[in-house]
């Protein structure tokens, strides 16, 4: 669940501010969750939530130090929002990014509408629209922007992905993929990745051919979830998000309500697996079993202070990873940004701040951020300066 829609589920009536997203006002009983066997392995490379990243050698050090300033420097060059009536009028946007030619691809969830605004900020045209059709949305929470301007967009976590491409002056629907999505990205050879649990392989990232080149739906499937002997519970606690590194051809996968993360190689083989310290709030989850039927349930302790994982974000030249943990604070009535930064050789990082806004995608030179007040609008940041080494062209 990435930020925005943590924002929209515990109903914000103001930016970082909670109204009702809160459970009972005491621990359940039952078992809890994770166990020992989904526990961060000890050789599990660190997080910290204090200080510089330790371990990290003269030159990765210098490189992440750079990354941080880059990414907490920037500034802003375009305000995309309005208060009148308009395509820049926006309900609830989880997603924006930036395309080959500049325009600005903004998903807009409550209307379902893909919309494309001009580098200056004037609408040029979209698609979408709540309903079946082929260039209609349904339950679409995200999207990915394709190196060459075509657009994938998962529809819900059980819904099939649907990818589109400008033809002719005109959005058209190339490809349809009936696959387990969540989150999206890929690689600039044309291979396309999802975070997404399989129930019958028990693996969380799927791999996909070139969109509208290949009809296989999954090409293959890797990543071990969340172990557990009931289905529904290692569906629940294996979501999370994902994101590709050209450069290294690797894939990120982080989850969503675990302190873990980890790196695949595309052959589908674990590089590292890294863990955030002991400052990350587990959200408390339990496990019970009904005394007279044996049926398993499962309940979440919403109502106590927790971190959920919600955005992943490469830098760069995919040197670096930056990680947004969604810190949700029930009696303060608010939540907390916390962003950290991550070597991706290695999977050590550290904690730069909760300064950083919502960041919901990052390109070459800056990024875009999400703000709620004094209505929804995105700001478009650009880096200061000739980016530093680990802040460069993809």
């Amino acid at each position: 669940m990435r930020l925005a829609d943590l924002v929209a589920a515990c109903g914000l009536v103001a930016p970082l501010a909670i109204a009702g997203c809160g459970g009972s006002d005491r621990t359940p009983d039952g078992i809890p969750h994770p166990n020992a066997r989904n526990l961060p392995p000890p050789a599990a490379a660190s997080i910290t939530s204090e200080g510089s990243p330790s371990g990290l050698s003269d030159e990765q050090l210098s490189a992440w130090t750079a990354a941080r300033d880059a990414l907490l420097g920037a500034t802003s060059v375009l305000r995309l929002g309005s208060e009148q009536r308009g395509p820049a009028l926006f309900g609830y946007v989880p997603k924006a990014d930036i395309g080959p030619d500049g325009n600005i691809v903004v998903f807009d969830e409550l209307a379902q509408e893909i919309r494309i605004f001009d580098p200056q900020g004037r609408f040029i045209d979209g698609f979408g629209g709540m309903g079946d059709g082929p260039l209609e949305l349904r339950n679409a929470e995200d999207f990915h922007l394709f190196p060459d301007g075509r657009i994938a967009v998962p529809l819900g976590p059980f819904g099939p992905v649907k990818v589109f491409e400008r033809r002719n002056e005109r959005w058209t629907l190339i490809d349809q993929r009936r696959t387990s999505a969540n989150d999206l990205c890929g690689l600039s050879d044309g291979r396309w990745f999802s975070a997404g649990y399989t129930r019958d392989e028990e693996t969380i990232i799927n791999e996909y051919g070139d969109p509208g080149s290949d009809s296989v739906d999954v090409a293959r499937r890797f990543g071990r979830g969340y172990i557990h002997e009931q289905g529904f519970i290692r569906r629940a606690l294996s979501g999370g998000l994902i994101e590709c590194l050209d450069q290294s051809r690797t894939v990120v996968f982080g989850f969503s309500i675990l302190p873990i993360l980890r790196s695949y190689s595309t052959e589908g083989v674990l590089n590292w697996t890294a863990a955030l310290d002991d400052q990350y709030l587990q959200l408390g989850v339990w496990e019970k079993r009904h005394p007279e039927t044996g049926r398993v349930g499962y309940s979440e302790a919403t109502h106590l202070p927790h971190d959920r994982l919600a955005e992943l974000e490469a830098v760069g030249a995919g040197d670096h990873i930056l990680l947004q943990y969604a810190r949700v604070l029930p009696d303060e009535r608010r939540i907390e940004a916390r962003s950290y930064l991550v070597d991706a050789a290695t999977g050590i990082g550290a904690f730069i701040g909760d300064s950083l806004p919502v960041v919901i995608s990052v390109q070459p030179d800056g990024y875009i951020t999400l703000f709620e007040e004094p209505q929804v609008h995105l700001e478009v940041r650009k880096f200061l300066g000739t980016p530093p080494r680990g802040v460069g062209a993809h």
